[in-house]
């Protein structure tokens, strides 16, 4: 997943395979939810107060932790596939819990994405 800028906005672009997801987020440094988006047919989940923690693991760790996601989502249904999210628009077929906090400049925020075949993390920077 590479984060870019689209026309002035930020845009998580999953190019050049398209995948469905069960979730995405976005968190702030501060640890803020920003943005949470899930298929629409999946069950809506509750949204709890929690961190957000980011952390550096060693490789073997992350394959270890990759694989398993990856059996947990085995005989899960399909998602609507996407290429590319632009921050704070819901793709089709999905929906948001609460509608985008917008992002400030000068700020580093956190986006997640899991789903059979895509579990990935980026750390990204709304620059000056």
């Amino acid at each position: 997943m590479m984060v870019i800028l689209v026309k002035g906005a930020v845009a998580f672009d999953v190019q050049p395979r398209s995948s469905g997801f069960c979730t995405l987020f976005v968190a702030s440094s501060d640890e803020q939810m920003m943005w949470d988006v899930a298929p629409i047919e999946a069950e809506p989940t509750p949204v709890l107060a929690s961190k957000v923690v980011g952390m550096r693991l060693p490789s073997a760790v992350v394959r270890a932790v990759t694989d398993t996601l990856t059996n947990a989502f085995e005989g899960e249904r399909e998602y609507p596939p996407v290429t590319r999210i632009i921050y704070g628009e819901v793709p089709n077929g999905y929906r948001q819990q609460a509608p985008a906090i917008p992002l400030v400049r000068g700020e580093r925020y956190c986006v997640q994405v899991f789903g059979r075949g895509f579990d990935r993390a980026a750390q990204f920077f709304c620059g000056p």
